[in-house]
């Protein structure tokens, strides 16, 4: 049902079919394999997810709603932990990425997205602050002073 919505142009059937044979694959494999498999799946999302979360929360903080906060970290973030992806696969065509990644501050690590992503929000939150985003159009205009945190309801 839930593919159905997303995919209207195919049939159930060879949808079923689809997904029972990419299960039937997964399972195969072993936990190991599976492991494998997902990593950098893994090493791609998270960094991403993180940054988000990370500037959701300093979202709920200030009285105004970031936008360019968002999208600078998670659009920084994203080729790093696409390399980083890469990497953790562990191809030997990928060595040199490794290397690269390895020049940024906690890249040994496998965190080379953390201070680019960082900057990133640092860039974001100037040009929301430029943009009259971090402080309501309301507060300004009535001289009010500005709360040090938003009321969550």
């Amino acid at each position: 049902q839930f593919y159905r919505s997303y995919l209207p142009g195919l049939a159930y059937r060879p949808l079923l079919i689809g997904q029972g044979m990419f299960a039937f694959a997964m399972s195969t494999l072993g936990l190991e394999g599976i492991l494998n498999f997902i990593n950098p799946i893994n090493r791609f999302i998270y960094p991403i997810a993180i940054v988000l979360i990370f500037v959701t929360l300093v979202d709920l903080a200030v009285p105004g709603r970031l936008h360019w906060s968002y999208r600078a970290s998670a659009w920084i973030a994203a080729p790093f932990a696409l390399l980083d992806g890469l990497v953790v696969t562990e191809w030997d065509i990928f060595s040199p990425v490794a290397e690269f990644l390895a020049l940024f501050p906690l890249g040994a690590e496998g965190l080379a997205w953390a201070g680019p992503a960082l900057l990133g929000f640092v860039l974001g939150l100037a040009v929301d602050g430029i943009q009259g985003r971090l402080f309501p159009p309301a507060l300004v205009r009535a001289g009010a002073d500005v709360p040090a945190a938003a009321p969550v309801s």
